[in-house]
């Protein structure tokens, strides 16, 4: 009778443990709830209320769209604002240029006024200034020859000391192959002889570069008086070519004069147009006998490939090929029309899809994450520009943003790892509730990892909801795999579970737990 007794007493405890359940889901209750009500009556009532927060979803989520539409009018309002302020900001730095622009239209109108008394002074000081160039380059010319000559006669002098030096050279080896002879005397003459010709050669040197420099100032001096002499030669161009527009002025005043009314100009314009056409005409004349020439050609050239045999059924072989072609077009019409509409059907099957899946990820995140950084999460598709081709296949590019004030942005790289975790848990049980209507097992492999204890809480609330609202469903199984015991003891719709465990012989040991 012991494991009778037993089982009694475990019994037992589990019939109080049920009453302290039970009492302290009544203390939850509102004050007004019928206690002896019936399953059929809270499941009614669970329909009412899951109907009410349906409605009130709904309600939320126009809320919702109206405040996106809203913040995507005043977006829009703040944009058309700061166009306003750049076009503002353009005005106002055009309107500155332009009194830029007429200061510098004065101070051009200034400075030609200026340049023009100038040209009028430099007119007055001509012919001075070409009697003056005119001894210039006289003594330019002297100066040239004279520094020709001396030139001339440093360079005999150069090339005569460059000999001396050559024969000193040649005397100091003479003078050392005298040295092992021992003449003494005849040695120190000698370089006393060497010194006067190095002084000698040195003095020339230096006259030399004296010569150089004063060249090269007379080469300045004419280069000078050469550019002077173009300046000049320009003013006087310049002026005979005024007094030549003065006279051809004149001529065309008298001619004028002599035509009388007749418009000239529009005659010699009437009279280009008119060669123009002739020649245009005489150009499509040639043209057109050539192309009527091609066009005979080939004329007799298709008479002769129509009078082969392969031509004589070209009638009905036209006919039956385009039929064949007229054929082939309806069905490709056909079949690009069924292409668009199923097209479409799967457009239209994704987004709605997608907003019941957002939705759901929206619901759960609210139900769950305990933070106030993110307001909720959702999935965004973007459609994939593949390339150009019509016929190409669809492709989205999936991503998960997070909204904070109606503000979305990317959520990889921007949120932790247990809100990560979490993000990945709400989209699978959003998937599995949109996706999974003949399967209803929902497995969760360590959902509490780099979670904290308040979005634990709200993830067993969560789950329990989920749980009452498929327990009237025959397939539905929950599977949890975890390694917190207290995740487990917060479930309040779960009393036993199992554990897997090592025993001493290593061999793995599944037992089952009562929660306490």
């Amino acid at each position: 009778m012991m494991g009778d007794v037993s089982l009694l007493d475990e019994a037992m405890k589990e019939i109080t443990r049920l009453k302290n359940d039970v009492a302290q889901l009544n203390t939850k209750l509102p004050e007004d709830f019928e206690s002896d009500a019936n399953i059929e009556d809270l499941q009614m009532l669970k329909t009412s209320i899951s109907e009410e927060l349906d409605a009130e979803r709904h309600t939320l989520e126009e809320k919702q769209a109206n405040l996106e539409k809203i913040v995507n009018a005043l977006n829009k309002m703040q944009e058309q604002k700061n166009a306003y302020q750049d076009e503002r900001i353009k005005l106002q730095e055009g309107q500155q240029s332009l009194v830029q622009l007429q200061e510098r239209q004065t101070e051009l109108k200034n400075l030609i006024e200026s340049k023009t008394a100038e040209i009028k002074i430099l007119k007055t000081k001509l012919p001075t200034l070409k009697q003056k160039l005119s001894s210039l380059l006289a003594e330019k010319n002297r100066l040239l020859d004279a520094s020709r000559k001396r030139v001339a006669k440093m360079q005999t002098e150069l090339n005569a000391f460059k000999k001396m030096d050559h024969e000193i050279q040649r005397l100091n080896t003479e003078v050392l192959e005298f040295q092992l002879l021992n003449l003494a005397t005849e040695i120190d003459e000698l370089k006393e002889s060497i010194k006067k010709c190095k002084a000698d050669v040195e003095a020339k040197a230096e006259e030399i570069c004296k010569t150089s420099n004063e060249l090269e100032v007379i080469k300045t001096v004419c280069l000078q008086q050469e550019t002077l002499e173009r300046d000049l030669k320009d003013n006087r161009e310049l002026k005979k070519l005024q007094e030549k527009k003065k006279d051809i002025d004149t001529r065309v005043e008298a001619l004028a004069k002599q035509l009388g009314k007749m418009d000239f100009p529009k005659l010699s314009q009437e009279k280009n147009a008119l060669i123009k056409q002739r020649e245009k005409g005489t150009e499509r004349k040639g043209e057109l006998l050539g192309k009527i020439g091609e066009v005979k050609s080939q004329v007799k050239k298709l008479e002769c490939e129509i009078n082969e045999s392969k031509f004589k059924n070209s009638h009905e072989n036209y006919r039956r090929a385009y039929y064949e072609v007229d054929t082939s077009r309806q069905l490709i019409k056909d079949l690009g029309e069924s292409k668009i509409s199923l097209e479409w059907s799967l457009m239209k099957f994704h987004a709605e899809k997608m907003e019941h899946i957002n939705r759901l990820i929206r619901e759960y995140w609210r139900l769950i994450y305990r933070g106030n950084d993110i307001d909720y999460i959702q999935i965004q598709a973007d459609e994939v520009d593949m390339n150009a081709n019509a016929d190409r296949r669809r492709n989205y590019k999936y991503r998960v943003v997070q909204s904070k004030n109606s503000s979305e942005i990317d959520m990889r790289g921007r949120c932790s790892a247990g809100q990560r975790v979490l993000a990945s848990l709400i989209i699978r049980m959003a998937l599995a509730e949109t996706f999974s209507s003949n399967c209803g097992v929902l497995a969760l492999d360590e959902p509490t990892t780099n979670l904290d204890r308040n979005n634990i809480l709200s993830l067993c609330e969560a789950l329990n909801r989920i749980v009452d609202e498929r327990r009237m469903q025959s397939n539905f199984m929950l599977i949890i795999i975890t390694h917190d015991d207290d995740f487990i003891s917060t479930l309040g719709k779960i009393t036993t579970y199992h554990r897997v465990f090592r025993n001493d012989e290593c061999k793995s040991v599944i037992r089952k737990v009562k929660v306490s």
